[in-house]
């Protein structure tokens, strides 16, 4: 297992290297300048100064040597200054992230608390009403888009047409910064509530359809109906004998859901005007501050390549026949 980690640990070079090549690339091809931006402009009116801007931040030179320079910065994780704010890449996305962690930390456990029961239940319920009721409930969460949830949230509960009972800006209000630990808590702890539920109806969702469909082709098997023959009751059945044996393909979302951690949501940071990932990602790309780009997509890539060799190494954990060999056949 440990040389399987190793090699697959070594395949992370060449993969991250192409994947920032390619964007690199793109955003060199895609039409526009970061010189003539909005807000820079009027800074920089003429053929001259643009030339110069464009010279002091490098963009002169052939595009080899820019990405082999940023590449090199990269070791250090340093990932370059930004364009715009003079800052380097590497503080603002360090501001940045831990407010995006937190929301997307507290979502994923909300989300497989809830999705994991749900599941079970409704496999163990199938064909009756309350599984009939679980899962249109389950479909129609999946349907909603998550901006018009973000609204309608607003709207119902932040100070919108009806109840103003959750605050929607940030994630403190102003004022409070003399105020008692107690009341600067839970102050933080209101203004996470209905981002937070954003972020997890989606998930909510999707992980609770796949613990169903592998509940439902565990509980059909063999060993559970053994199980059952031998006087077990169906929560001990299920709990103790089917449920570990389906836990499988829900360890297997984890490749898919700890780079979300990273990247976070741009529709709800940007509802709730929350300065984490989601929003420095946005308004990059608004102002093509080619650095901030790429030091978030290398932050991506570095994520989603440890989030897959996680899931695979938690496959094997949770089940024993699973073996990956030191070298490839």
């Amino acid at each position: 297992m440990l040389r399987y980690a190793a090699r697959r640990a070594l395949q992370f070079v060449p993969t991250f290297v192409g994947v920032t090549l390619l964007v690199f690339l793109l955003l060199r091809l895609a039409p526009g300048d970061p010189a003539t931006a909005e807000g820079d402009l009027s800074l920089m009116p003429t053929a001259a100064s643009l030339a110069e801007w464009r010279h002091l931040k490098g963009m002169d030179q052939p595009l080899y040597t820019q990405y082999l320079r940023w590449l090199w910065s990269c070791v250090s994780f340093d990932f370059g200054t930004s364009l715009f704010d003079e800052r380097p890449v590497r503080v603002l996305i360090l501001e940045a992230l831990p407010r995006t962690l937190l929301l997307t930390s507290l979502a994923l456990v909300c989300t497989y608390a809830l999705a994991i029961p749900l599941g079970v239940h409704s496999a163990a319920a199938r064909g009756t009403k309350t599984d009939t009721v679980l899962s249109t409930l389950v479909f129609v969460l999946y349907s909603l888009p998550t901006f018009w949830v973000a609204l309608v949230l607003l709207v119902l509960f932040g100070g919108g047409q009806f109840w103003h009972i959750f605050p929607v800006r940030g994630l403190s209000t102003d004022g409070l910064e003399d105020a008692a630990l107690v009341v600067r808590g839970l102050d933080f702890i209101w203004h996470l509530v209905l981002p937070v539920c954003c972020l997890t109806y989606p998930g909510l969702a999707r992980t609770s359809r796949y613990q169903r469909a592998a509940m439902l082709e565990v509980l059909s098997q063999d060993f559970v109906r053994t199980a059952r023959a031998k006087g077990l009751s169906e929560r001990r059945v299920i709990w103790r004998h089917a449920w570990p044996n389906a836990l499988v393909p829900v360890l297997a979302l984890l490749s898919v859901d700890l780079p979300w951690l990273v990247g976070g949501s741009v529709i709800v940071e940007r509802v709730f005007t929350i300065r984490g990932m989601g929003l420095l990602t946005f308004e990059a790309i608004l102002r093509r501050d080619y650095p901030v780009i790429l030091g978030v997509t290398a932050l991506v890539a570095m994520t989603t390549m440890v989030g897959m060799l996680v899931g695979d190494l938690a496959l094997a954990w949770a089940d024993p026949r699973i073996r990956y060999p030191a070298r490839p056949r």
